[in-house]
């Protein structure tokens, strides 16, 4: 009621209104602690997943890669980035593995699989500085 007269909202303001409700209905339950995304009720589906913080490494002892034009070159170091993604509809996040580079593929990653690279690269590192990994351990 706007000064004792009905108002009905029309198809148009409804439409914007849920578009901009937030917490957006799609979203079924709280966003994971580790989500950084500011949702939206007329986020589009594609859109509509949880996403942490990307973490970036430069990788230093491979060829840097031309980041600008063939006229106005801007060699940089090429980074790998990882964060978490997680579908609104996905029962768990999952990790996203990919380069700075326009070329670059994403890996998505369950948490048993990265665990398990995770350790095999703590093996290759331990093996590469000279330390001895626990005998008996597969190192494939």
């Amino acid at each position: 009621m706007l000064l004792d007269v009905a108002v009905v909202e029309c198809d148009s303001h409804a439409w914007e209104r849920d578009a901009a409700a937030n917490p957006p209905t799609w979203l079924t339950k709280p966003c994971p602690a580790w989500c950084t995304e500011q949702h939206r009720g007329g986020d589009h589906p594609d859109d509509r997943q949880h996403t942490s913080v990307i973490h970036s490494t430069d990788l230093l002892t491979m060829d840097f890669e031309n980041f600008g034009s063939p006229t106005k070159p801007e060699h940089r170091p090429v980074s790998l980035m990882t964060d978490l993604v997680q579908g609104h509809l996905e029962a768990e996040p999952r990790i996203c593995l990919n380069d700075s580079t326009d070329k670059g593929t994403s890996y998505y990653l369950s948490l048993a699989e990265a665990e398990e690279i995770a350790a095999h690269l703590l093996q290759l590192v331990a093996a590469g500085r000279g330390r001895t990994a626990h005998q008996g351990e597969d190192a494939a």
